[in-house]
């Protein structure tokens, strides 16, 4: 099962972040970087490091981590 850390880990790694800058309730505009190549480029790191493939729609829409966490659960359900 996926949870919240092992998403703010992919984010950390992809973004170049410490995990402690991202917490629970961060909207992902928020994020250093954050923009759309490096949404792409989450999107295919989460697919690589947690074995999930992710549909480009629902990675557009989130918006939150919350949101992305959520999109990345129902993928694995």
């Amino acid at each position: 099962m996926i949870d919240i850390k092992d998403l703010k880990e992919v984010i950390a790694d992809v973004l170049d972040m410490d995990v402690e800058e991202i917490h629970d309730d961060i909207m992902l505009e928020e994020l250093n970087d954050w923009d759309s190549v490096n949404a792409v480029r989450l999107m295919l790191h989460i697919e690589s490091a947690l074995g999930i493939r992710l549909p480009v729609e629902q990675m557009m829409k989130a918006t939150s981590l919350k949101e992305l966490l959520a999109a990345v659960t129902e993928e694995t359900v």
